[in-house]
């Protein structure tokens, strides 16, 4: 009987011998900045030094962190002699020095456009500041008023008062993000700073001199025609269905002006500094959280 040729080893058993067989380790990407865990830096009073803030980003540094952002508030009770006003020569030449030292150690940087909560300051005129509306009752007639220059930064840092911007109103925005930007670029090199932070909403305004047209505009009716439903809904009285309607309109109305006029505002002069935007929505028309 002619003896059969040896088979051929099995291509199964082959794989699992690989298989078997230990693979080289991959090596570990070092992680970036943005893949590092981020703190708040609270600059009090922005009681800073170069030396200290130094130390304290290699401190950071050293503990693994890959960002700041950085808050100027308000200072310390003994400390006014060391307090440096909100983008003041002086506070932006801190500014410069953290950022090149941030830069240095592999950090970055962002920081929110305003001291306190939230955009504002001594800058702000009362025409482009925030608007709040009242119905006033005359001889059984209803008419329509409204007031600015009442509601101002809550807990600046020294050199940030003053009056909150008209965040409904896209040229008062352009105004006062132009000023921001235009301080910053004379100081910092190009993209020192990685993103502006608008820090929660924070704003007690429910009116804006545009406001009737832009509802007419998107509505095809006049709000003005409703001004008890209007008091009883700044009141959070009960509304009736046709109220509701009218309510849900104007609070519509409110909410693409905000997404329009200021964060569409804010996001293009921010990103045509360089910058990137981050936005809290917590507390916004409409809940844009949601």
């Amino acid at each position: 009987m002619p003896q059969l040729p040896p088979k051929p080893a099995s291509s199964l058993g082959l794989l699992l011998v690989l298989a078997a067989l230990p693979l080289p380790a991959a090596p570990w990407p070092e992680p970036t900045a943005a893949c590092r865990p981020w703190t708040r830096w609270w600059w009090l009073g922005s009681a800073v030094r170069k030396e200290h803030l130094t130390r304290e980003l290699e401190t950071f540094r050293a503990a693994g962190i890959g960002g700041v952002e950085i808050t100027a508030i308000y200072g310390v009770r003994g400390q006014e002699k060391r307090h440096i006003d909100y983008l003041s020569d002086r506070w932006l030449e801190m500014l410069r020095h953290t950022c090149d030292e941030a830069k240095r150690l592999g950090l970055e940087v962002d920081l929110p456009p305003g001291s306190g909560w939230r955009c504002g300051g001594a800058h702000v005129p009362k025409s482009e500041s925030a608007c709040f509306f009242g119905v006033r009752e005359e001889n059984k007639t209803l008419s329509l008023a409204f007031a600015q220059g009442r509601e101002r930064v809550k807990r600046p840092g020294p050199g940030g008062a003053g009056l909150t911007i008209d965040i409904y109103d896209a040229a008062a925005t352009q105004r006062y993000f132009s000023h921001f930007n235009q301080r910053l670029a004379g100081v910092l090199p190009s993209r020192s700073i990685r993103a502006q932070f608008h820090d929660s909403f924070e704003y007690g305004s429910d009116w804006s001199r545009q406001l009737a047209d832009a509802f007419r505009r998107q509505h095809d009716y006049a709000v003005t025609d409703h001004l008890a439903t209007l008091e009883k809904t700044r009141r959070r009285q009960p509304l009736g269905e046709t109220e509701r309607r009218v309510a849900y309109d104007y609070r519509r109305t409110l909410e693409e002006m905000y997404l329009a006029n200021f964060m569409g505002t804010w996001n293009r002069l921010s990103h045509q500094a360089g910058m990137l935007t981050r936005n809290q929505g917590h507390g916004s028309p409409a809940n844009v959280l949601d």
